[in-house]
């Protein structure tokens, strides 16, 4: 056996042993220094994410009202227009409930008794909870279950029984699909209830179309915008004779947005006059050449530019009255409102659109959010 030897060991001294202690310090210092900075850095991008969610979920919780409170006369226009395809009666019902006005509005076009009724309102409730489900599908799986089939077309497509067999073997074979409809209560729907459902969304369209035809008579030779003017009178006792629920309270309100979308096209009209563009061009210090309507709207926020435009616009308003527009209440504060109105408009349309996506995804932050969110605190967990 090799015999062991144990050598002397070295000593260092009080200096080198000082230095090598501060160099480890140092160096651990230095460790946990960045490992605090990436978990404070974590922490702020997990706070950052969190807090943005919660700004979105609070602004687009009243967005949607708030842009419908402010097109209510486009609402009408359409609704006074045109009677809707069975498939948007049917999600339109779907989302109502007894004690909204155009509830009782659809039984009474379609000459359902309550009973009746309730029966189209809930199988119209289980058809529009169908349709979601192919709507959230990707393009190649909605192929593979219902072909090109959309829409009412898609209950149409299953009725058959080739498309009930490849429907039902499809959504055998994709077992991560969630959300997936119960195929027996599916196939008694499509066979025994469809029917029934189509022909009352049917029933309500021929009911609007008499309706819109006696709107359209009242109207005369007045565009529905126009005619809207006088939602508060004639017009609008006309509307509520034919049959629709146009509530008396928000009539003059209506009657105010139809003007002001007509006073609003006319101003975006005048920015062609060579005086016009020259005014807005030297509020925004710019060629007359690069003026826009949105410049246009920015400028007529401020009250004396409005005035000032008012004055550049009276060559092109006196040969608008000539033509038949009302220009009587365009005055300088009235623009100035106009202008308001747009800029909160397009605000909460921008609104809209960036907060879309929630109540979507990981905890209703949005599919984006939520993967944000995980990566903070993966980054997190590791730097801790």
């Amino acid at each position: 056996m090799k015999p062991i030897q144990i050598a002397n060991q070295p000593k260092l001294g009080f200096l080198r042993t000082v230095r090598i202690t501060i160099d480890g310090i140092r160096y651990r210092l230095f460790r946990a220094s960045v490992t605090v900075a990436v978990i404070a850095m974590a922490v702020a991008f997990l706070m950052n994410i969190m807090s943005e969610s919660l700004l979105k979920r609070a602004v687009g919780r009243n967005t949607p009202e708030r842009i419908a409170r402010l097109r209510l006369a486009h609402d009408w226009m359409a609704r006074l227009s045109r009677p809707g395809t069975r498939e948007e009666i049917i999600i339109e019902l779907a989302a109502l409930n007894e004690d909204d006005a155009r509830y009782p509005e659809m039984a009474a076009m379609s000459g359902l008794g309550t009973a009746a009724m309730a029966e189209f309102h809930g199988d119209a409730v289980e058809a529009a909870q169908y349709l979601a489900f192919f709507d959230r599908l990707d393009y190649g799986r909605r192929r593979s279950l219902v072909h090109t089939a959309t829409g009412i077309g898609i209950f149409n497509r299953l009725v058959t029984d080739d498309g009930w067999t490849r429907f039902s073997e499809e959504l055998g074979r994709m077992r991560s699909l969630g959300g997936k409809p119960d195929e027996d209560a599916l196939r008694r729907f499509v066979r025994e209830r469809r029917p029934k459902l189509l022909d009352r969304a049917g029933a309500v369209r021929d009911g609007r179309l008499k309706a819109i035809a006696s709107v359209s008579a009242a109207r005369g030779t007045r565009d529905m915008l126009t005619a809207l003017t006088d939602a508060g009178g004639t017009f609008g006792d006309a509307v509520r004779a034919a049959g629709f629920a146009f509530d008396k309270e928000i009539a003059p309100e209506v009657a105010d947005q139809a003007n002001r979308v007509l006073q609003s096209r006319l101003i975006e009209k005048s920015i062609r006059e060579e005086e016009a563009r020259k005014a807005v061009a030297q509020y925004h210090d710019v060629l007359p050449g690069d003026v826009t309507l949105g410049m246009l709207w920015d400028a007529l926020r401020d009250r004396p530019a409005a005035g000032r435009y008012l004055e550049k616009m009276k060559p092109f308003l006196r040969k608008a009255e000539e033509g038949g527009a009302d220009v009587s209440g365009l005055t300088a504060e009235r623009l100035t409102r106009l202008g308001q109105v747009h800029h909160e408009e397009v605000a909460l349309v921008k609104a809209a659109l960036l907060t879309a996506d929630v109540g979507t995804g990981w905890m209703g932050l949005g599919k984006r959010m939520g993967w944000l969110l995980l990566v903070s605190m993966l980054v997190c967990m590791i730097g801790i």
